[in-house]
C-alpha cells in the first residue's frame, strides 16, 4: 500500500509543467511555448516529488505524512531526485488565530512539544534531506472550506517563510479571477518570497481560468516559477 501510494505519483510533480519548455495541453490541440528562464535560479529542473493529494485526497494526518516521508527516503526516491515532499489542502483551520496568522488543524496536526504540528512534520521532513511544499489558494478557502489566503498574502508568505517552506502551491479556488487578476496574484507571491528572504518556488494553478491571449501568459510565466494548466489526474 505505501509503495503504491508514493509511485502513483512519482511523475511530473505537482500536476505542472516548468520552464523552459511549457507544454499547453487543450480538448482540441497541444500548444508548445518557449519560454526563458528569468534571474530566479529556483526550479531551474521541474521540481519532482510527491504530493500527497493523488492518492490521499484530504485524508492525512501528521503520522501518516512522516511515514510518507519515511518511504521516500527507504525507496530511493530521494537519491533519484525526488526532493520535495508537498502537503496538500488538509493542513490549515477554518479560524484564523488572534494575531491574524493562519492556524493548523490541532486534530490532524497536533503541537509537539510545544511546536504546532506543521512545523514539526517540516522539521520531520527537513532532518530527511527532503524540501517541504505546502498548499494554499488565491481565495478566502480551499477547496476542502480551509483558510485561503486572500487578504493576508502578506501574513501568510511570512509564516510561511518562518517556518521553513521550500515550494508553496497556489490553488485558485473560491478566486475566479480574470487574466490580469491572476498576472497580479503572481506577481504578489512572487515578491513576497524575496521580502521574506526564503528561496520558496512558487507554484500557481490556473487550471480553471486559463489564459486567452499569449501576452497575458508570458506576463504570468514572468512570475510564477511553476504552474499547474490541467485538471486534477488520478492515480494509475
Amino acid at each position: 500500500m505505501r509503495a503504491k501510494s508514493l509511485l502513483s505519483v512519482i511523475g511530473l510533480l505537482f500536476l505542472g509543467i516548468t520552464f523552459p519548455l511549457l507544454i499547453i495541453f487543450t480538448q482540441q490541440k497541444q500548444v508548445i511555448i518557449q519560454q526563458a528562464i528569468g534571474a530566479n535560479e529556483l526550479a531551474q529542473t521541474p521540481p519532482m516529488g510527491w504530493d500527497q493529494f493523488n492518492h490521499f485526497h484530504d485524508a492525512v494526518n501528521s503520522q501518516i505524512l512522516k511515514q510518507e516521508a519515511d518511504a521516500m527516503v527507504n525507496s530511493g526516491l530521494k537519491d533519484a531526485g525526488y526532493i520535495y515532499f508537498s502537503v496538500d489542502d488538509s493542513w490549515a483551520g477554518t479560524v484564523r488565530n488572534p494575531d491574524g496568522t493562519i492556524s493548523v488543524d490541532q486534530t490532524r496536526f497536533p503541537s509537539v512539544n510545544g511546536i504546532n504540528g506543521v512545523v514539526d512534520l517540516i522539521n520531520y521532513v527537513h532532518a530527511k534531506g527532503l524540501k517541504f511544499g505546502i498548499y494554499t489558494t488565491e481565495g478566502l478557502t480551499t477547496c476542502r472550506g480551509l483558510l485561503g489566503s486572500l487578504g493576508h498574502e502578506d501574513i501568510d508568505m511570512k509564516t510561511f517563510a518562518s517556518w521553513g517552506v521550500d515550494f508553496v502551491k497556489i490553488d485558485n479556488c473560491s478566486a475566479w479571477k480574470t487574466e490580469q487578476d491572476i498576472i497580479n496574484s503572481a506577481k504578489l507571491f512572487s515578491d513576497l518570497s524575496i521580502k521574506y528572504n526564503r528561496p520558496m518556488v512558487i507554484s500557481m494553478h490556473v487550471a480553471n481560468t486559463g489564459f486567452k491571449q499569449i501576452d497575458a501568459l508570458y506576463q504570468y510565466a514572468n512570475m510564477a516559477r511553476f504552474f499547474r494548466i490541467l485538471r486534477i489526474i488520478l492515480p494509475v
